[in-house]
């Protein structure tokens, strides 16, 4: 199972940090770099075989917004999404679709 965290409470980023770090066992700077980067609006992926349902309940009670997904979801959001960036001609979205993809398999 994948958790993405597609946003978080503001007032509570030092919270946030922590449980990223204690699920994923990350440094501090790697931690903080995701959490900027949601912060950015990049929903970012934490990895299948660090999370549980309880990881996700951690990251729910520090205000995150997560949603699990099957790796099979993902592929198929993913597609989704490139065809959406071709017919809009973005090819800045598709190189990151690409590699979003490459990650999830």
């Amino acid at each position: 199972m994948k958790i993405i965290i597609t946003n978080y409470d503001r007032n509570r980023k030092i919270q946030a940090i922590k449980a990223i770090r204690s699920v994923t066992n990350m440094s501090l700077k790697d931690s903080k770099d995701l959490i900027d980067s949601v912060a950015s609006g990049l929903a970012q992926t934490i990895e299948p075989v660090l999370c549980s349902l309880a990881d996700a309940r951690a990251f729910l009670d520090v205000g995150c917004v997560v949603y699990k997904i099957e790796n099979d979801e993902i592929q198929i959001a993913i597609k989704t999404a490139m065809n959406a960036a071709l017919k809009n001609n973005r090819l800045d979205i598709l190189k990151v679709l690409i590699q979003a993809s490459e990650m999830s398999n």
